[in-house]
């Protein structure tokens, strides 16, 4: 992404990203009502303060039942994002694996667990 270089990275340009990483044939449903959450969130990434809180929120509202894994895992991969990792990879498969580490650390829910390995 390009604007990485030029400008600060936006709300809505971090989820973006997010939701095209883990779910590029755009079919989970919840994942994109995610990216339409933040579509007009103009604030860059960098000054929102707690942005995984304003993450958590939003899935809170989209899916209170928390039964979306693709869901959580689109968030767990803005909140890497939007720390701006120095080195991101260029794959998305190496994306996803770092952002569930850094999200989640060695407790990774089950369902999660579940639908990153069915992914391959």
């Amino acid at each position: 992404m390009t604007a990485r270089d030029q400008r600060p990275l936006r709300v809505s340009e971090v989820v973006r990203e997010a939701a095209g990483i883990v779910d590029p044939s755009d079919t989970l449903a919840k994942v994109g009502d995610l990216e339409r959450w933040f579509e007009d969130d103009d604030d860059p990434v960098r000054a929102v303060p707690n942005f995984e809180r304003r993450i958590a929120g939003a899935i809170d509202d989209i899916d209170p039942e928390g039964d979306e894994p693709g869901l959580a895992v689109a968030a767990a991969v803005a909140i890497y994002l939007a720390t701006e990792p120095r080195h991101l990879p260029d794959d998305a498969e190496t994306i996803i694996e770092q952002a569930v580490r850094f999200q989640f650390q060695r407790d990774v829910p089950d369902s999660v667990a579940d639908w990153l390995a069915g992914r391959s």
